[in-house]
């Protein structure tokens, strides 16, 4: 991590390097965590584009804990997988958690999104064990 210019650098499984700009809110959550701690930055499909949804410490909780630090109330949106995979239609509708600026919830769901406040999404992203930390939320 380097505060300087509020990024994340990290090397993945094959050996690339990437690095992310985050706010400074979202720097000052992951000052607890260490160099070699293991990371996931999760993406949203925007058009042709990726968005960084999500930065995520796998093993940093007991369960799928969601942190708010997008800077605005937002939905966590959670649902189950359907025929092994997230982001399809369920039986069962999803489950909405409002989560204030600097919130948290956990889901047992096996899928989940993120929304502004008052609106929705598929629950594509799959959930796991740890702590991930919200910085943007799409419909």
């Amino acid at each position: 991590m380097n505060e300087s210019v509020n990024g994340v650098a990290v090397v993945s499984d094959d050996g690339q390097r990437m690095a992310w700009q985050f706010d400074k809110a979202v720097i000052e959550k992951l000052k607890g965590f260490k160099p070699g701690d293991p990371v996931v930055v999760i993406y949203r499909e925007r058009g042709s584009d990726k968005a960084v949804t999500a930065i995520a410490f796998p093993g940093a909780a007991a369960s799928p804990v969601y942190v708010n630090t997008t800077g605005q109330r937002v939905d966590l949106v959670s649902g189950p997988m359907v025929n092994g995979v997230c982001g399809q239609p369920a039986e069962t509708p999803p489950h909405a958690t409002t989560l204030p600026t600097g919130g948290r919830a956990e889901t047992a769901d096996a899928c989940w999104c993120c929304a502004p406040a008052g609106r929705t999404c598929t629950p594509a992203n799959k959930t796991g064990l740890g702590m991930a930390f919200l910085t943007r939320c799409y419909e």
